[in-house]
């Protein structure tokens, strides 16, 4: 009997057709990636695309805000005349403006309530070219406040605790003036009047030598004594402690919150800045280059050539301290100042409001060492040298309390020297200054008709 045999098995040998799908599985996977990742590319694009357009926006807006204000101030303007002139809910339609960049801005004023005062409401449209969506910035203004006021602060040219010495045919006065390189019409509608030259808290703490003198509304006192010869000088004998704490509504401390820079070292008071007027880049060392900075290519900010923002003022950079004209004109920095600065380049221009600041008993120093102009308030703790020509104009409101002999070389809280060299009361300035940092706070009214900012501006709309 013949037994039946399995076959043996035989490996399939021909796999033609099997390369195929692998290739198409791959080319399937690399497909998939390659969509995703242009999908990825193209809402990276247009999320910078979104950035930039609302950084566009907004600057237009801020540009129609203080294109208004401005034209509230400017005496040659039938603006303020207009708005005056608007019943309770109604509206001033400012329309739209372009601007060179080809960003646009539309501004409209509401008068929101005329009694106690009258109560506008700005709203400013900023859109960037190309686009339908807005950045919407408001503003409250009030037309009664005739000044803004810090406190104790800005009652005179300076007022000082403890001694102050001028030499040199070197003068603080009270009477009121603006800086020249300022125009008029950024000062139109701000209140003016004379203020005493100084005020301290005694006869004895006042020096002048060779020919300097403090002055204001025309009387001059060259030398002692020194009992309230007003308005020239003004001893206080109330000026103490609380004085110096009394920032209106406003601690010590919420003022020094308000900064939006630092000078200095709060660990080391003997840390010494010393500050040339220039630009970019920072000097080495504790050296460094201050004045108007302006967004720009390759500036740090990722900006590309046609972007609209280039040009306008870059508030955010620390030491942008403004500029008398240009984009930068309405920029008011706060700034903290830590220890020893020094100012050593002629020609150099800054604005502002500077908080001397303290650590324990010992206090800070600014010293003005160059021939150039400061248009600010200088407030706080410790001691001011303003020489070699220094024009200060603004107000100065300094505790001398604070100073000891590591300060200032020993010399007095206020000490000026050198032919030409001022302390000059502004109006202009100190209401500028405070109606920009949002410092200040509304004086009871004297009189209608001037316009002052009461309340910060407000994101009220994103760009989509």
């Amino acid at each position: 009997m013949e037994c039946s045999q399995t076959p043996a098995y035989t490996p399939i040998t021909n796999r033609r057709g099997f390369a195929m799908p692998v290739v198409l599985f791959a080319l399937v996977i690399l497909s998939t990636m390659a969509i995703v990742l242009l999908d990825v590319s193209e809402d990276e694009g247009r999320a910078s695309k979104a950035v930039r357009l609302s950084a566009e926006a907004f600057y237009a807006a801020e540009t129609g805000l203080n294109a208004v204000q401005s034209k509230w101030y400017d005496s040659t303007s039938s603006f303020d005349s207009l708005a005056g002139a608007l019943s309770t809910g109604g509206t001033l339609d400012l329309g739209w403006d372009t601007l060179p960049s080809g960003s646009s801005y539309h501004a409209q004023v509401m008068l929101v309530a005329s009694d106690p005062e009258p109560l506008y409401l700005v709203t400013v449209d900023g859109k960037a070219p190309g686009t339908v969506s807005t950045k919407t910035l408001t503003l409250l203004l009030t037309g009664v406040g005739t000044e803004l006021t810090l406190g104790g602060c800005c009652r005179a040219a300076a007022l000082v605790r403890g001694e102050v010495e001028l030499n040199d045919r070197t003068f603080v006065s009270g009477t009121d003036q603006r800086p020249p390189q300022w125009s008029g019409n950024v000062c139109a509608g701000i209140p003016t009047g004379n203020k005493p030259g100084i005020i301290t808290d005694e006869p004895g703490n006042l020096r002048n030598r060779d020919d300097s003198f403090f002055e204001s509304s025309g009387d001059t006192v060259f030398g002692p004594p020194y009992p309230n010869q007003e308005p020239a000088v003004v001893i206080d004998t109330t000026v103490s402690d609380t004085t110096f704490d009394n920032y209106g509504s406003a601690t010590w401390q919420d003022v020094k919150d308000m900064h939006t820079a630092v000078l200095g070292n709060p660990a080391n008071m003997n840390h010494q800045v010393k500050l040339y007027y220039g630009g970019d880049p920072v000097a080495p060392g504790n050296d460094v280059d201050f004045g108007p900075r302006y967004h720009a290519v390759a500036d740090g900010h990722g900006h590309s050539a046609g972007d609209a923002i280039i040009g306008t003022c870059d508030t955010t950079h620390p030491l942008n301290y403004g500029a008398p004209t240009g984009p930068c004109a309405n920029h008011f920095p706060v700034v903290l100042v830590q220890g020893e600065v020094e100012i050593k380049t002629d020609g150099y221009y800054m604005q502002g409001i500077f908080i001397l600041d303290s650590q324990g008993a010992i206090g800070s120093e600014f010293e003005f060492e160059a021939a150039g102009t400061m248009a600010g308030i200088v407030i706080g703790r410790g001691c001011l040298e303003v020489q070699y020509g220094a024009q200060f104009y603004g107000a100065m409101f300094v505790d001398g309390d604070y100073y000891n002999t590591s300060l200032c070389d020993g010399d007095e809280p206020l000490r000026t020297d050198t032919d030409g060299t001022r302390v000059q009361y502004s109006s202009c300035v100190v209401q500028r200054a405070l109606a920009a940092t949002g410092l200040g706070q509304l004086a009871a009214a004297q009189d209608a008709g001037t316009v002052q900012k009461i309340a910060t501006r407000a994101l009220t709309e994103p760009v989509r």
